[in-house]
């Protein structure tokens, strides 16, 4: 039997230590079900706990983290989580002799948590983080953040779905957009990460410590021993590095540029934007919303949406209007957009790598 405690008023040492356990235990929850799903087989949907660890996988990414809990149980993530945020008063957790299930009891709150007991058979194995080969810091989960919301994962284009780690920088693109940050770390190179994983490694509010890899993973380390574990995209990345053989002289962005954009881009029917004569439009013809924006080229056009994703980094630039394409910097940051050529409904090509 397991104990959890937590009671109002003063509290003992006692009381204390398990209040701060079943907090604990909250936390590892809500650290492991970014691995797990709502709705799906067993073990994308129940947790394991063994030996001082909770693990959680969906089948394409995993994590880990230590819990104070010597209890060893397969159980129902989604289900142990919401109980335990149910109770207000002393806590209690039981796990049934059978292996079927977890009781967990708060004053007049009870609920009783499903456990899959094929997990003592062994058709589960815990999923194992890939050995620590680097360290790491939180400018790579910074690079991550700047770059996955670029990507689309519904991109039948490997390249243009995931995230690639390499030495010294993430870059990341859809086709039209390409970011690359600059982390600084010695990394090993073509590491394609799944945007699921970026995001989940980015968001993560612990700081990162530590990296390993396979031939067919990565692994996260975390301040706390904690890990975020994903499978990998096989792709040999497109050579961008020939977008920036070019000198460059940028400048500041126009001011208000992106005042303008969240203007007129309500009223674009195609979600294009175009340039001209110190106006942002909203359309080339018939009826259009303008913006007064001081400093643009002229007779250039955008997906105004892509440039949203880009509004951060979109300090410095240099606009090329005979290319069709914008290049932007910033601290840690350069990146590239394609345009759209003027008076048509659509970007012709791709970034051209």
């Amino acid at each position: 039997m397991k104990e959890l405690m937590a009671t109002k008023g003063r509290k003992s040492v006692k009381e204390k230590a398990a209040e701060s356990s079943a907090a604990n235990l909250i936390a590892a929850l809500e650290f492991i079900s970014i691995a797990q799903r709502d709705v799906g087989e067993p073990r994308q949907t129940f947790c394991q706990m063994a030996d001082g660890i909770i693990f959680g996988q969906d089948g394409a990414m995993s994590a880990g983290c230590k819990i104070e809990e010597s209890i060893t149980a397969f159980a129902h993530t989604k289900q142990l989580l919401a109980a335990l945020k149910k109770c207000s008063e002393q806590i209690t957790m039981v796990q049934a002799g059978d292996g079927k299930s977890i009781k967990i009891k708060s004053g007049k709150f009870s609920a009783s948590i499903p456990c899959y007991n094929e997990f003592d058979k062994g058709n589960f194995p815990k999923p194992m983080p890939d050995d620590r080969v680097a360290n790491a810091t939180n400018a790579l989960k910074d690079g991550l953040k700047a770059c996955y919301p670029i990507v689309n994962e519904s991109s039948p284009q490997p390249h243009a779905a995931g995230v690639l780690i390499q030495s010294g920088s993430v870059v990341a693109t859809n086709g039209v957009v390409l970011v690359e940050y600059w982390h600084g770390i010695d990394l090993p190179p073509g590491i394609l990460l799944p945007k699921a994983a970026a995001a989940a490694v980015a968001n993560c509010p612990k700081n990162l410590t530590g990296f390993g890899f396979s031939d067919r993973s990565a692994t996260f380390y975390f301040e706390d021993d904690s890990f975020i574990k994903s499978q990998l995209f096989e792709c040999d990345y497109p050579n961008f590095t020939k977008l920036f053989d070019r000198e460059f002289t940028p400048t500041p962005a126009p001011e208000d540029l992106y005042k303008g954009l969240d203007h007129v881009l309500p009223f674009s029917a195609n979600g294009l934007i175009f340039f001209d004569a110190d106006l942002i439009k909203s359309g080339d013809m018939g009826n259009v919303a303008t913006y007064e924006v001081k400093g643009l080229p002229e007779r250039m056009g955008f997906n105004g949406s892509f440039l949203k994703l880009i509004e951060k980094h979109f300090k410095q630039v240099q606009f090329i209007p005979s290319d069709y394409i914008a290049y932007f910097f910033n601290e840690s940051v350069r990146g590239v957009i394609k345009g759209t050529l003027v008076k048509q409904n659509d970007i012709e090509d791709d970034i051209p790598f």
